[in-house]
């Protein structure tokens, strides 16, 4: 996929398969104030200060460092950053005919919190970027500037075009710009320096922005891996054939140093019912990565259909798609696409999103991602502000396709059996994620289903109480068991007192 694709803030049942005790537990004064984090320039180990400089952190670094989160210019440290990319095209033009007020007001609704530019670069049509701040500012939104192979530019060609960073600074909605999207290892580098030109000559404040990359998945091959938006590919095979993806996301770390670990893997494909293999594995190593660096991981939600055989997922695979990566840790999701792309002459024939062209809804994915949104709304202060220790698989794991015997593969590497108070569980078909919140057990129990509903039994070592919220209504419960019945792809968040 090739088209594709915050900021500190001050303060303001029956059971198919069981598990047994032998898990992880954590102790409740577990924290990560020994943890190393990457906060763009240098890892920190002292909790108030500046590796480097000595200088005390702001507020928001140390809240950014306490939590391994980001967020948006316009929200705090327990909101999560909801995007859209292509977010607000230029009506008028490339097909798009719709009303900007309306569709911002419509994403209000839907609680996306920030938007991707796409169609209009910064450095080539800088009037329509400053209209479309300022209707941002106005409704509250969070905006990532397109600008034109700004993973190209050095400081002497920035500087050239100061005036325009100038204009971009002075509208709060700003977030900042996008360096590039889906790069391999050769393009690291020039992203890097773009990023440290970008910040000098910005000068002071350069801090306040997210310099916002997206990574590619793990079925991508070692050729992308290697060369994909570089200025200057490799041509030597023998140098890239046996690039991993894991070594691709170590280069990316050790030389970009990011803000914000983003990547991309849209799992819906074929005629119907089809799932993507790869995809657990993906976020468990995304998952890793991220919390090695004690930064976020944000993902991207697939919400439109194209040609690469990508089709426009159902109510309970979108929610699956925002639960299951909610599981695993994510503290961002980015949804592809908010309006409808222009469906150019090349290989890619976009169809449908949260919007089409003309500003309409599609039903199906704006009616699912809101009643996504409205539970993350709802949880993620506690989602914000955890640390994810694991993820624990109970029964199967989806069909790979309608009919078939054939299911995803689960991840290894980061999972559990049990987690502190939670000794086993039962279902069908659910995932667990496991979080450290503030000394306290949460829980994100989610139907691991994109077809049939499912009840989960969790089992404690004692007589526990404590909340758990669906479908964004919060209750409270007590006693050694908590049975949950969850529709396909659902998802409940539970944190024990």
């Amino acid at each position: 996929m090739r088209l594709k694709k915050t900021i500190a803030l001050c303060l303001s049942m029956l059971t198919a398969f069981s598990f047994v005790a032998c898990g992880v537990s954590e102790g409740k004064n577990d924290d990560n104030s020994s943890l190393q984090v990457n906060t763009g320039k240098a890892y920190e180990t002292s909790a108030n200060n500046d590796v480097e400089t000595g200088k005390a952190l702001s507020t928001s670094a140390r809240l950014r460092k306490k939590y391994g989160s980001y967020w948006t210019p316009q929200t705090d440290y327990k909101t999560m950053p909801i995007g859209a990319y292509n977010g607000l095209p230029p009506s008028g033009s490339l097909g798009f005919d719709y009303d900007y007020e309306q569709v911002l007001s419509d994403y209000n609704e839907l609680g996306v919190n920030y938007l991707f530019g796409l169609y209009n670069s910064a450095n080539q049509n800088l009037e329509h970027e400053k209209t479309t701040l300022s209707l941002c500012d106005e409704y509250n939104i969070s905006y990532l500037s397109k600008w034109n192979a700004l993973h190209w530019e050095t400081e002497s060609s920035l500087q050239n075009q100061k005036a325009i960073l100038e204009e971009l600074t002075k509208y709060e909605s700003f977030m900042g710009p996008i360096i590039v999207d889906e790069p391999g290892k050769m393009a690291f580098q020039g992203m890097a320096t773009a990023r440290d030109a970008f910040e000098k000559v910005i000068g002071a404040n350069a801090n306040d922005y997210l310099y916002h990359v997206n990574l590619l998945p793990n079925w991508a091959g070692c050729e992308p891996l290697y060369n994909f938006q570089a200025k200057n590919p490799e041509s030597d095979w023998d140098v890239y054939k046996n690039y991993t993806y894991n070594q691709y996301l170590t280069d990316y770390m050790q030389i970009y140093n990011p803000q914000v670990l983003s990547y991309d893997f849209y799992p819906m494909v074929g005629a119907e019912k089809e799932l993507k293999d790869g995809y657990f594995e993906n976020l468990s190593v995304i998952r890793e990565k991220a919390l090695e660096a004690n930064i976020p991981f944000w993902t991207f939600v697939q919400t439109c259909a194209w040609d690469f055989n990508q089709r426009l997922p159902s109510k309970e695979e979108l929610l699956w798609n925002v639960n299951t990566c909610l599981a695993y840790g994510a503290k961002g999701i980015e949804y592809f696409c908010g309006v409808e792309p222009w469906n150019s002459t090349s290989a890619e024939h976009f169809s449908a999103s949260l919007f089409y062209k003309d500003g309409s809804h599609v039903p199906v994915v704006y009616d699912s991602a809101l009643l996504a949104n409205k539970q993350i709304q709802a949880i993620d202060e506690v989602l914000m502000c955890s640390k994810s220790k694991g993820v624990i698989f109970v029964g199967d794991t989806p069909a790979l396709s309608n009919g078939t015997n054939k299911t995803m593969t689960p991840s290894t590497r980061d999972v559990l059996k049990s987690y502190n108070e939670l000794t086993s569980a039962s279902a069908f078909h659910a995932l667990i994620g496991c979080f450290y919140y503030e000394g306290k057990t949460a829980l994100y129990v989610v139907n691991n289903s994109v077809s049939e509903a499912d009840a989960v039994n969790l089992q404690f070592n004692k007589a526990v109480q404590g909340t758990y919220t669906q479908g964004a209504t919060k209750k409270t419960f007590s006693g050694d068991t908590l049975r949950l019945t969850l529709e396909a792809g659902d998802g409940v968040l539970v944190v024990l007192d």
